[in-house]
């Protein structure tokens, strides 16, 4: 028995002991939002002996990538494996070891690892003894400034609100809104599922039919046709003088919608009737921290901006371990956010040559996008002498 479910008992022991009316003092710390926090966090923090998983597979240059992630679930270990390699690699469990052994036990074993991949509290990052390593959250919450015109310059190439106001114009695209419950189910069984298990496969993670219609009362559902036929639908929760875009779905998950340019709609849509109706921000969901992420890269091009609240998302703390080659290309391909010690969040951005900075920060910044809300940007050498190594700081 581990030691956590033997505190848990002895606390579940003394509370059946304790009279009724000290139990009514303390039971409204144990109500769903906090229960939630104590089983997700306090446990997260409490953890710090994972098991430890090898996944073994080639890069797009075919180069040998050794990756190693301890505490992740089957899905993050999923996302990680298709952010790494393009083909299928092979897996194998290593035990389960104290966090801060993990690189030792690495190089006992004479295992030639190139990144190490934890899912543990902020807390114990310290205790990991690698010389680099970043902190990036699993997801970052995008928002879309409503008080600002929707509609961007025309110098600015990465705006997509042209795009899909042709895309409308030429497919004939219309909206609808509903209330109705009857149409909860439809959205959930025929758009959000469908959509969900074939655009993330692996990797999905599919609320349950009771909690969408626990939030519908506070929510509407914006519908995208073509005629009289339903394409896409997405659920809009609003919450005091906020609306988030919360979940989203295709009719029976057919790609060939989403070419017709549906998604794009149903986020013009929102934005168009939030902005009537009053609303200052619309928060477009999460997305990955990667910003070569294809959703992540869609929700800048609406010029969206990093969300101003506090994000409670968990971390991934990432340690490169070996300068290889292979981690070299992959750590300059894909720029992504993550959390410095102190201050808001920033992206990293990593080179092969100092005289080359100049040229890939304008072609990240402005072709690729930047997001609002980030302090600036870590500028990180490689070379095949010696680890990463911090060059710069570019403040916003």
């Amino acid at each position: 028995m581990s030691s956590l479910k033997k505190i848990y008992q002895s606390f579940r022991t003394i509370h059946e002991k304790l009279p009724l009316p000290v139990k009514r003092f303390y039971a409204p710390l144990f109500k769903w939002r906090y229960a939630n926090f104590f089983n997700i966090h306090l446990r997260t923090c409490f953890r710090t002996r994972f098991p430890l998983v090898l996944h073994e597979g080639f890069d797009q240059e075919g180069n040998m990538f050794l990756l190693a992630t301890a505490g992740l679930l089957a899905r993050d270990q999923a996302y990680w494996q298709r952010l790494l390699f393009p083909k299928s690699c092979r897996q194998r469990e290593m035990g389960i070891h104290w966090i801060w052994k993990l690189p030792k036990i690495l190089k006992e074993r004479g295992i030639a690892c190139d990144l190490l991949v934890l899912h543990t509290h902020r807390l114990f990052q310290h205790l990991i003894p690698t010389l680099l390593k970043f902190q990036i959250p699993q997801w970052i919450e995008f928002e879309r400034n409503l008080t600002e015109p929707l509609k961007g310059r025309k110098s600015q190439k990465n705006d997509r609100f042209s795009d899909v106001q042709r895309q409308i114009r030429k497919h004939r695209l219309s909206f609808e809104w509903t209330k109705d419950p009857a149409w909860l189910e439809r959205f959930y069984h025929e758009m959000y599922v469908p959509y969900i298990q074939n655009r993330h496969g692996d990797e999905a993670f599919i609320y349950s039919f009771r909690t969408i219609e626990k939030v519908f009362p506070h929510s509407e559902i914006l519908f995208v046709k073509q005629g009289e036929l339903p394409l896409g639908a997405i659920l809009l929760k609003f919450e005091h003088k906020r609306v988030a875009l919360q979940w989203l779905g295709i009719t029976d998950g057919k790609w060939i919608y989403v070419k017709l340019g549906v998604i794009g709609a149903l986020y013009y849509f929102s934005m168009i009737e939030m902005k009537k109706r009053g609303y200052a921000v619309l928060s477009l969901g999460l997305s990955r921290p990667f910003l070569t992420d294809a959703i992540t890269n869609f929700k800048i091009s609406f010029r969206a901006r990093i969300s101003s609240q506090e994000t409670r998302q968990p971390f991934y703390t990432v340690c490169p371990i070996r300068n290889s080659c292979a981690l070299r290309r992959f750590l300059i391909a894909n720029p992504f956010i993550f959390y410095p010690e102190k201050g808001k969040p920033a992206r990293a951005l990593f080179i092969d040559n100092e005289n080359t900075f100049l040229e890939t920060e304008m072609k990240s910044r402005f072709q690729n996008g930047y997001p609002e809300g980030l302090s600036g940007t870590h500028v990180f050498r490689v070379s095949p002498d010696v680890m990463p190594v911090l060059i710069r700081v570019v403040k916003n």
